[in-house]
């Protein structure tokens, strides 16, 4: 199940969550280990601008106040604004700030009219801003109401001092009105929901500073406005899980030194083509690229060995891609209902996950490896152009024809059972028998090339050697490569 409003978990933490924050950039394993969120209570989430303060109409609420404040001691904004809290509408400070003097300027604006700050000349606490410096749930949490809604703050625009070198979990979270942000050149970390469903910020906006390291957890998660080109700093090391979730980013730039890429990190996107560099770890809860509908031209690490999960699922204009050759899985619905017409396997290919090609109307060509040992359930479900099939493994791989859902789930439907299925020599009859592959009625039996498993028999001036695919003599097997002994196919784990 495709879970829709994890953010909403994230920036909910103090109630709902149990979202995972990536340690540091250094840590890239982290991102594969960020658990699901069930967010079915918050499906139907609303976000409310409060009504300013005393705006009923009256000629007092056209009025704009600004205010200027030098502080000498953190925590005593609150002291120096006074009546003015509720007046104003834009505030430049300067001093030294700490987390109280953040949640003062929160009530100005959420209780008040603030909606322009300037800290360029402000001192931060720890060179940062606060965890939920902006996003008070307790108090913008709507009550009695049938919905989850939220009140939301006036905040348009804030300047960010140099100095500032991390921006705090959810410290931005639901400010809809906010449309510009000036990011300093000190900057490391974006935090985790720092900016969810801020809904009105752009690409422009957003000039990310080289020496950025971590744009964390669903650090823009469903900024529906972020549609221009989005440049990613040499310096970003890590991206983390739905962090551009749903938005809809035309064009995307990586740098060559990232080394990790969260689950949905890009889900819901709108760019055509992606060069993911070598040496990015993709995490395995996948779904990358879900849903991005205009995605044609895929490049992928050549050190990948795992294709995560749902990876191009639902990408409907990706026809052709070339594979890493050392990738050794394929995962679950990867390329669900995509317009793949022809896929080649690489030769380390050991396991096709569930769905992994379902409902790809347009495929009419597949060759799997030697490799390969078992093929999920509805793998190739419903393929109404598949018109052939290649496998070269000497032993069929393990169709597995049943799921968690349903009872029965075969690997192949969908198409004419007649198609020709090229198995290697002498591989025709244990084909026509093995569950699954019982599917087909025309078997034909090639050399591709090299010899089958018959040909290097468990004769005695064979017995205990060790031979590859082709027959040859070999002293060790490679990892992840078929191998014969005894007359048996083995894979070096």
């Amino acid at each position: 199940m495709k879970l829709r409003l994890i953010a909403v978990m994230a920036v909910l933490a103090s109630v709902f969550c149990c979202a995972a924050k990536m340690s540091n950039a250094n840590m890239p394993e982290a991102l594969s280990e960020i658990p699901g969120l069930d967010v079915t209570e918050l499906d139907n989430i609303r976000l409310i601008p409060r009504p300013e303060c005393g705006t009923r109409g009256s000629k007092e609420s056209e009025k704009t106040e600004f205010a200027h404040i030098v502080m000498s001691t953190p925590g005593t904004l609150d002291s120096e604004l006074g009546v003015l809290k509720l007046t104003i509408d834009s505030i430049s400070i300067e001093g030294p700030l700490n987390d109280d003097d953040f949640y003062t300027i929160w009530e100005s604006s959420f209780y008040g009219s603030l909606k322009v700050v300037n800290l360029e000349k402000a001192v931060l606490q720890d060179g940062k801003i606060p965890d939920y410096a902006f996003f008070h749930l307790n108090e913008q949490k709507v009550p009695d109401t049938q919905f989850v809604t939220l009140y939301t703050i006036h905040l348009k625009k804030i300047i960010l001092p140099e100095g500032l070198t991390e921006i705090g979990r959810c410290a931005f979270a639901y400010a809809i009105s906010l449309v510009d942000i000036d990011l300093p050149t000190t900057l490391r970390t974006i935090g985790v929901a720092a900016f969810s469903d801020c809904i009105r910020l752009t690409t422009e906006a957003l000039a990310f500073n080289e020496g950025l390291e971590l744009i964390d957890t669903q650090a823009f998660y469903q900024c529906y406005d972020l549609k221009g080109t989005l440049r990613i700093p040499s310096s970003v090391r890590a991206i983390g899980q739905s962090t551009f979730y749903h938005c809809p980013i035309s064009e995307v730039e990586l740098p060559e030194g990232i080394e990790a890429m969260g689950g949905m990190a890009f889900e819901g996107s709108n760019f055509k083509s992606i060069y993911i560099p070598d040496g990015c770890m993709l995490a395995r809860n996948g779904y990358q690229f879900y849903g991005n509908r205009s995605l044609e031209d895929v490049r992928l690490p050549e050190t990948l060995e795992y294709l995560p999960d749902g990876i191009f699922d639902l990408c409907n204009l990706l026809s052709s891609i070339e594979l890493p050759a050392g990738i050794e899985r394929i995962g679950e619905g990867a390329f669900y209902e995509t317009a793949i017409v022809e896929i080649t396997l690489p030769d380390k290919v050991q396991s096709i996950g569930n769905d992994a090609f379902r409902s790809c109307v347009k495929l009419e060509k597949v060759t799997l490896p030697a490799a390969l040992m078992t093929i999920g359930c509805s793998a190739f479900d419903y393929c109404p152009k598949l018109r052939e099939i290649t496998c070269m493994a000497p032993v069929p791989p393990e169709c597995i024809n049943e799921d968690a859902v349903l009872d029965f789930a075969p690997v192949f439907t969908g198409f004419p059972r007649d198609i020709p299925v090229y198995v290697p020599m002498g591989s025709g009859k244990l084909y026509s028998e093995a569950p699954g592959w019982d599917y087909f009625t025309n078997f034909i039996e090639k050399e591709f090339p090299g010899l089958s498993v018959d040909a290097v028999s468990a004769s005695d001036e064979n017995r205990d050697l060790l031979f590859d695919i082709n027959g040859r003599r070999i002293n060790s097997p490679e990892p992840g490569l078929p191998y014969i002994r005894n007359g048996k196919v083995h894979i070096r784990k």
